[in-house]
């Protein structure tokens, strides 16, 4: 049952809107600062109108506009300062008239509610405390401020560095819409009009099972020259964690069908959206994986994928309590398992969450031995993934370097490498005349 990627990106996605339509999925409330990364279930709108009050913009003074209209700086108009209002403080309201031949002004703080005018003049701007001068009726150090006096030299246009009220955000606007990933700018909003709760979908829910006699895990740091230490699960289950995804990793299945429909039937209280497998998908004697799930009557989508590395990738669908669980059993080789996460696991996800696939980077071959090496022994049947680095070329655009070894057991060089590089079926023949597409190890998910 091999197909080639394309075929394989075909069933993914179809599987996945089946599965995403069948299961509506769940959702929950978290407290706002666990909210970033996940997504909104639903719009979330303001509960009031922000700012509530015109406030200023800036520190100066509140005054008329209108008195400023004749001001320069050979004929200054003064200003008499009745009082102080800092943010969070009570608005001052007070006559603004003349007196002794001058209108009065208050000191205004930024984010501070502009006085209130009993009188048919309003405060309705505020100049900054740097376009005014001391005018020197008052005694520096002196303890009457309500005495102080400005002298403005400049108009004044209505409004300047006021901040109307209903300026931000009005009662009933949509402030993070539904599906939309929440990030530090949407707390930002979510805060300012006192939302201290989220409702976000609930996190896709993994499982993984590593396979093989021979492998044991490493968190003690004992291993006999006859075992292989497990980097597979490790890997998948943080590869995952990256994406934000809750994952169960439920440690080693010997090479035994039993063990597999055993772990199957034990999490049926779990409700996991996919179930990984890695390792015995081959056609070995002790590869399990295929006998244990035609036992268990599962359907099997795919098995095999004109891929490298990865060919023996399996793709199913296993029959739950819960419902249909898509099941991929990954390849045992590191690397494999690495290249079949990212190209065929990720898409999976991001269809099942109704997200579109990402857009790659073109980039240009660099034209060195290690890199054209393992660029001419990417078979041009088969849709290849190589590690490798990427740049910058100095001109806007990219080249990307192949890593020298791509033997899916090398893990060194896939962990110094920057980025991932698909070189689609039907490549050139010439290195030179390449174009490949670059993703980075980490997408995203949510």
């Amino acid at each position: 049952m091999a197909v080639n990627y394309t075929e394989a990106l075909q069933i993914l996605r179809k599987v996945a809107e089946t599965r995403s339509q069948a299961r509506r999925r769940p959702t929950e409330r978290v407290p706002l600062l666990d909210a970033v990364g996940r997504s909104a279930a639903q719009h979330h709108v303001s509960p009031v109108t922000t700012p509530p009050k015109d406030t200023s913009a800036m520190d100066g003074y509140a005054l008329s506009s209108a008195a400023t209209v004749d001001a320069s700086p050979e004929n200054p108009v003064i200003f008499v300062v009745k009082g102080t209002i800092a943010a969070g403080d009570k608005p001052i309201e007070l006559a603004n008239e003349l007196e002794d031949g001058a209108l009065p002004c208050v000191e205004i703080m930024t984010g501070a509610q502009f006085p209130r005018s009993t009188s048919a003049m309003p405060f309705d701007a505020c100049v900054k405390i740097e376009d005014t001068l001391c005018d020197g009726s008052s005694a520096p150090g002196s303890e009457f401020r309500s005495r102080k006096r400005i002298a403005v030299t400049r108009p004044l246009r209505p409004n300047a560095n006021r901040r109307l009220a209903g300026g931000d955000m009005h009662e009933g606007d949509v402030i993070l819409p539904k599906g939309t990933v929440v990030c530090s700018r949407h707390v930002m909003a979510l805060a300012s009009v006192g939302i201290t709760e989220v409702a976000v979908y609930r996190k896709l829910r993994v499982a993984i099972w590593s396979t093989g006699n021979e492998l044991k895990e490493g968190f003690d740091g004992a291993c006999s020259d006859t075992q292989i230490l497990n980097s597979n699960g490790p890997y998948l289950t943080t590869a995952l964690k990256e994406l934000g995804v809750d994952v169960d990793y439920n440690g080693i299945l010997r090479d035994d069908a039993n063990g597999l429909q055993s772990a199957l039937s034990s999490f049926a209280e779990k409700a996991y959206d996919l179930v990984i497998t890695t390792g015995a998908v081959s056609k070995g004697k002790f590869d399990f994986i295929v006998p244990a799930l035609e036992e268990s009557r599962a359907s099997v989508h795919f098995h095999g994928v004109a891929i490298r590395p990865g060919h023996p990738v399996l793709f199913a669908s296993t029959s739950r309590d819960t419902g249909t669980v898509p099941l991929f059993g990954l390849p045992g080789n590191p690397i494999a398992t690495a290249a079949c996460f990212r190209f065929l696991v990720v898409p999976f996800l991001k269809h099942f969450l109704g997200q579109t696939y990402e857009k790659a980077e073109v980039a240009k071959l660099q034209q060195l031995n290690g890199s054209q090496d393992a660029f001419l022994s990417s078979p041009r049947h088969l849709d290849c993934f190589r590690h490798g680095f990427t740049r910058g070329d100095g001109y806007g655009g990219k080249i990307v370097e192949l890593s020298g070894n791509q033997s899916p057991a090398i893990i060194s060089q896939f962990s110094a490498s920057n980025c991932w590089v698909h070189i689609p079926r039907g490549r050139p023949v010439e290195p030179r005349e390449a174009v490949v597409y670059c993703y980075p190890h980490k997408p995203s998910l949510v």
